[in-house]
């Protein structure tokens, strides 16, 4: 049978919740200590004991960029989960890439019963995965408005999901995700999965773990596909991480009155893999809270992958301004479309990343990442105070 996750936690923003105090998260003394990579140019500084994983439902991510990329340069999570982002093909890479993640989308790819008489999908929707470069993706797996990736990790494959499930599914497309989510975890080649989402089953009291106010009977069409994720639960023994929280607030502008309910959720196999979570404050005007969490999923296999980056990287104090304008001169600014209707955005981005990519390579490489063993993880520790301390 599924059940609630008690994992100690702590919300963070009184938007939220104004009755819940802080928590002192304690973890066991039996816990390993943790290995952390300084990576000495950017101070980045990364546990590689426990997975930092990010989740927030976007309400159009497209609009909220900015705030994203500002949010991963204070925060540095590994995984970052963004569901009902809104993207289509029509976005060009620049529009919708963070520096230093690589990016996986899972872009609606049918209509909803409501834009049957529209010609093209619906623009909302849609989810996507963001994993930082040098942890290891080896798998990835898309479904309606969902997208997965497997991460190779010290205890083996982990799969992680994010999820939108819009409340105007008809009956054949909840069946299609429900189905793809119950492939997802009853596949035996992932030692653990995670599935964060908004799952908009409002029906479900996640306290209790049943349908709410409403007999299992039901002939309510809405409550009986709701339920049938809640039987995927129970069949299945997934636990749950929220049960009492507000995840959205939305204003009625005709009655006046704050709607609150718990929409989004985390769905897990093992419960010792969640150390503990937090809620933070929305996303740009999203009306969904964020969630982190920290797993207990050790990726330290990216210390050969971090080794091996570092040896891709360039120099530039090596060369000067003067030799970087004489290189440039041997690039071929035009574009070969110029003159056609054909041309695109990605064509002219594309062309401008080779360019800049055949300048790169001329700088030579260098490698100054350093592998420390300490409880240290907090930017103000430096090089001139480490030189002081010692």
């Amino acid at each position: 049978m599924g059940k609630s996750r008690l994992v100690p936690g702590r919300q963070a923003h009184p938007f939220f919740t104004e009755t819940a105090a802080e928590t002192k998260v304690e973890r066991s003394i039996s816990c390993p200590k943790p290995t952390i990579i300084v990576d000495v140019d950017q101070g980045i500084q990364n546990n590689v004991n426990y997975l930092r994983v990010f989740y927030t439902n976007a309400c159009c991510l497209t609009n909220k960029m900015t705030e994203m990329k500002q949010l991963l340069l204070n925060d540095h999570f590994d995984v970052v989960c963004v569901s009902e982002t809104h993207f289509n093909d029509e976005l060009s890479p620049a529009e919708f890439e963070v520096p230093g993640y690589n990016c996986f989308r899972g872009d609606r790819d049918f209509k909803l019963d409501r834009t049957m008489n529209k010609n093209s999908f619906s623009d909302c929707g849609g989810s996507v995965i963001y994993v930082r470069q040098n942890i290891e993706v080896s798998k990835t797996v898309q479904g309606p408005d969902s997208i997965g990736v497997c991460l190779d990790c010290d205890m083996g494959k982990v799969m992680i999901l994010c999820v939108y499930r819009s409340p105007s599914l008809n009956k054949q497309q909840d069946t299609k995700l429900l189905n793809f989510m119950r492939t997802i975890y009853e596949d035996e080649a992932y030692i653990a999965k995670f599935c964060y989402g908004d799952f908009n089953l409002s029906h479900i009291s996640w306290v209790s773990g049943t349908i709410a106010d409403s007999p299992n009977d039901s002939t309510n069409a809405l409550v009986l596909r709701q339920k049938g994720y809640l039987d995927m639960i129970h069949d299945l023994g997934l636990s749950w991480l929220l049960t009492t929280e507000i995840t959205r607030r939305r204003l009625n502008k005709i009655t006046g009155v704050m709607n609150e309910s718990l929409l989004d959720q985390l769905l897990f196999t093992d419960d010792s893999l969640v150390n503990d979570f937090q809620l933070g404050p929305h996303l740009g005007k999203s009306d969904h809270v964020t969630l982190s969490t920290e797993l207990n999923v050790s990726h330290s296999t990216r210390l050969e992958l971090n080794k091996a980056q570092n040896e891709e990287r360039r120099n530039w104090s090596k060369v000067t301004p003067e030799e970087i304008l004489e290189w440039s001169q041997e690039v071929n600014w035009d574009f070969e479309k110029i003159d056609s209707e054909e041309i695109t955005v990605n064509d002219i981005w594309n062309s401008i990343m080779n360019n800049l990519n055949y300048l790169s390579d001329k700088i030579p490489l260098q490698s100054k990442t350093k592998n420390i063993d300490t409880n240290y993880n907090t930017p103000w520790v430096n090089r001139s105070l480490k030189r002081a301390i010692r």
